[in-house]
């Protein structure tokens, strides 16, 4: 074999190599994918230790005096999922989230962007409130 075609079969190995190596590390995390959250849903998963909820804001709805309607999901418990259809009829909405500490007060997580138009979202409350509690989006 010519030395110019070793180190293209050399690269491409490496790259291969790589990307399956980023398979593997990637599949290992428990987190739905967005295939499996339908078009124009929400969701929200307590994946964390604490229970978690989401409130989708109201969006103005341009050339009218009208808005989207919002909505709260119901406090999901941890290991749990939450999941509907919410119509933000084309505009994008804010989708706030927040945590439940067993004492009952509550904390944000901070906010994500849906339009029921595009695709659906899935939101996880994940890790540990004693080492900070964080978001994944899917």
């Amino acid at each position: 074999m010519k030395p110019s075609f070793r180190r293209v079969g050399a690269v491409t190995g490496t790259v291969a190599a790589t990307a399956g190596a980023m398979l593997i590390v990637s599949s290992g995390q428990n987190h739905a994918s967005a295939s499996t959250i339908p078009a124009g849903h929400l969701q929200i998963c307590a994946q964390g230790d604490y229970t978690a909820y989401i409130t989708q804001r109201p969006a103005p709805i341009p050339g009218s005096n009208m808005t989207t309607t919002g909505i709260s999901s119901r406090a999901v418990a941890p290991s749990q999922c939450w999941m509907q259809p919410v119509n933000t009829s084309g505009q994008w909405a804010q989708v706030d989230v927040f945590g439940i500490r067993p004492d009952g007060s509550q904390f944000s997580l901070g906010s994500q962007w849906y339009n029921s138009s595009v695709s659906g979202l899935g939101i996880g409350a994940e890790g540990q409130l004693s080492t900070g509690p964080y978001v994944w989006v899917w």
